[in-house]
């Protein structure tokens, strides 16, 4: 004998020594016509399934196509390019690069897809969408023209130093840190999770005083340096 209880199976069991038990059995239980009671799976099977559904939509697969657009570049494309010189990156500065990669990608990637149960197709018409997209395309131009501006600042077999000039470098001693972070912004509104939150964050407390020790850098080596041009924010800091 079985009856049902809002989503729960109630069954009465036989047991050998002619005592009777009660077994409380949580179960999904698909919605029929006349069916009285509603019913549910648990909290975590519902919003584990309902996330799966969700990562390979539209909106996760435009996530993961900006992200790609910035970081295939960055490692592929990016080195392949560079000049060659002598400077060479200590180890723990690369294992320390490696991890902190692995771990935000993993948490981004997490909360765009399993995290934020938003992303369906409605969210492409939000304005946090369309603005934080927008800034992304943005910061990543800037960031692609800075770097080219600054990998042509010597010709082949040059050596030295040189003031960059050009593109926002007219206005910014760091035009490719601006562009990371006007970067990062975009993501972070786009994608409106904790996890892109933190990354813009964690963004411009690294670059913000990274760009303020190169402004002071160029003004000490070059006497010329322009003096109307600030460190990362036009006309301000």
């Amino acid at each position: 004998m079985q009856r049902r209880l809002a989503g729960w199976r109630v069954r009465k069991l036989e047991a050998p020594d002619l005592t009777a038990g009660i077994e409380l059995e949580q179960e999904r239980v698909v919605v029929v016509p006349g069916d009285a009671y509603s019913r549910r799976l648990p909290y975590e099977t519902r919003h584990a399934e309902r996330a799966a559904e969700i990562a390979f939509r539209p909106v996760p697969l435009a996530f993961l196509f900006l992200w790609q657009l910035h970081y295939l570049h960055r490692t592929f494309v990016y080195p392949l390019r560079m000049r060659i010189g002598a400077s060479r990156t200590p180890l723990t500065t690369l294992a320390l690069a490696i991890a902190f990669n692995v771990t935000n990608a993993s948490l981004n990637a997490y909360a765009i897809s399993h995290g934020a149960l938003r992303h369906v197709e409605s969210w492409f018409t939000d304005p946090r969408f369309g603005i934080g997209v927008a800034l992304f395309l943005v910061g990543w131009a800037v960031n692609l023209q800075s770097d080219t501006i600054l990998r042509n600042l010597r010709k082949p077999g040059e050596s030295g130093y040189a003031i960059p000039h050009g593109g926002l470098f007219r206005f910014v001693s760091c035009p490719n840190y601006l562009g990371e972070i006007i970067e990062w912004s975009g993501w972070a509104l786009a994608t409106w999770t904790w996890a892109g939150a933190a990354f813009a964050f964690f963004t411009i407390a690294n670059l913000l005083p990274r760009a303020l020790s190169h402004h002071r850098w160029y003004r000490e080596k070059f006497p010329d340096y322009p003096r109307e041009r600030k460190a990362i924010i036009p006309g301000l800091l």
